[in-house]
């Protein structure tokens, strides 16, 4: 049984380290950890790709490299991801990853092949090309930016939000003000006869008639408080993770640390594509529960229409030699690779019942002292070591709210930060954590009750104690 308290290691950049950890005979041994920081433009918990990146990274090195996110990286400039990519080339951070649509935008076109129109539009083909190496191959075009090229894992599909009117044919995209990310995806809104507009993470839809997006981040965003369509199953391409470095950090590893950075790489991408596909439903799950957005199902006669009208977008595209080899590998794996089911609500009448804030919507504390865990029957028959018991202290942070839950552990020897979704059924809530320190548990499930204002969890199965400790007090 783990505790839900992961320690969160705060260093400088490439800081080093000296720890202190037993050995099998029990004694101490000294060992020196690198800690990189990485940039990202996601505020709070991290996907859950680069959750994995970073726990292989500390997995293949045995503790001597780490992962030290910084979040909220350029938030809300327009040029976030071209600033990033100068960041890391100037040494401001040690590591970042980016979109692979951002590339263009600083002279690097060997990524166009992963982001063509409705080219990588399934889960399954994505998975077939990271295990062929695609993009992984296209990563030396990096160096035309100034950076290294770590490794690219595979990321969630991009839809289509649209804010007043659904999206199906080409002409409903004539005259559309869409929001857009990249050279490509600008290239391919005006082939449909749109209006691209580049935005940047976390934009308002103001002044917007549709934006492409993930559906994880239009559940994140709450888009669906404006916008009133998604399409269920046009995909226009992946957002996959490109992981780079700077020049002189990079150089400053040894043969065997850039190697481990490699083969993190290599070792998350099925976890990537799993925790890409489980992003989809656990987000579909929460924008069913608030029940606003209306799922448009395209017809195969639609899609291939689509299909047919960005044609001058590959032309373009199928110019340069190898971006026309990449695309041309790419379709012949996606022959026979069958359609992802279509996005969409269960049902009507399970869409009903979930609509609508739960009794537990809200802001929950708990604080809990050394003194409160010692025999707490929430470890059940679980004897908490002295180290569970440093971990688990400290003063917890519950919020639920339109089937989102966001979880936060401030302690004296820790702090743990994580996101996901919740469901209530009956006198049970269900936990999936998908963003932050324990994203991809299995489910973590309790009985709960409610009593002038005071919130008792109790554990079902073996999820983990921490919820269980005390009473949660619900905060105005």
């Amino acid at each position: 049984m783990r505790s839900a308290a992961l320690a969160l290691v705060v260093v400088v950049s490439l800081a080093v380290t000296a720890c202190s950890g037993g050995n099998k005979s029990g004694g101490k041994a000294q060992k020196k950890t690198i800690v990189l920081t990485m940039a990202s433009q996601i505020s709070g918990g991290q996907p859950a790709q680069l959750e994995r990146f970073a726990a292989e990274v500390a997995r293949q090195s045995r503790g001597a490299m780490r992962i030290d996110f910084r979040p909220n990286w350029r938030a809300g400039e327009f040029r976030q991801e071209r600033n990033t990519i100068a960041d890391v080339r100037t040494g401001k951070v040690d590591l970042a990853w980016v979109g692979a649509r951002a590339w263009d935008w600083v002279g690097v076109t060997s990524f166009d092949g992963l982001v063509a129109p409705f080219l990588i539009d399934r889960y399954r083909l994505e998975q077939k090309v990271f295990e062929q190496g695609i993009p992984q191959r296209m990563l030396t075009g990096v160096s035309r930016a100034g950076v290294v090229g770590v490794g690219v894992l595979p990321g969630p599909m991009r839809r289509q939000l649209g804010v007043r009117s659904a999206f199906a044919r080409a002409s409903d995209f004539r005259g559309a003000t869409v929001g857009v990310q990249g050279v490509v995806a600008a290239d391919t809104l005006s082939a449909l006869g749109a209006r691209p507009r580049q935005v940047f993470a976390r934009t308002s839809l103001a002044g917007l008639d549709a934006l492409e997006q993930q559906v994880g981040s239009i559940m994140g965003n709450q888009y669906d408080t404006t916008a009133r369509y998604v399409s269920a199953n046009l995909n226009f391409w992946p957002r996959p993770f490109v992981i780079f470095a700077g020049p002189k950090i990079y150089r400053s590893l040894t043969d065997e640390q850039q190697g481990v950075l490699r083969e993190a790489v290599t070792a998350t991408v099925p976890d990537a594509v799993a925790a890409s596909k489980r992003e989809d439903t656990d987000s579909v799950s929460v924008l069913c529960c608030r029940g606003k957005l209306r799922f448009v199902g395209l017809t195969p006669g639609e899609l291939q229409g689509l299909r047919r009208a960005v044609a001058p977008v590959y032309e373009r595209l199928e110019r340069r030699p190898n971006t026309r080899r990449t695309i041309l590998a790419i379709e012949a794996l996606k022959r026979g690779t069958p359609r992802d089911p279509a996005l969409g609500c269960v049902g009507s009448r399970t869409a009903a019942r979930q609509q609508g804030a739960s009794p537990l919507d809200g802001r929950w504390e708990m604080s809990v002292r050394h003194g409160d865990l010692v025999g707490n029957p929430a470890y059940g028959h679980h004897t908490p070591t002295a180290e569970d018991l440093r971990l688990d202290e400290g003063r917890y942070r519950l919020v639920l709210r339109d089937g989102r839950v966001t979880w936060s552990l401030l302690g004296p020897a820790t702090q743990s930060y994580s996101t996901g979704v919740f469901a209530v059924r009956g006198g049970t809530i269900v936990f999936r954590m998908t963003g932050g320190h324990d994203a991809g548990d299995p489910p973590w499930t309790y009985r709960w009750s409610i009593y002038r204002d005071v919130l008792t969890l109790r554990r079902v199965g073996e999820s983990i104690p921490n919820p269980a400790f005390a009473p949660w007090h619900r905060v105005r």
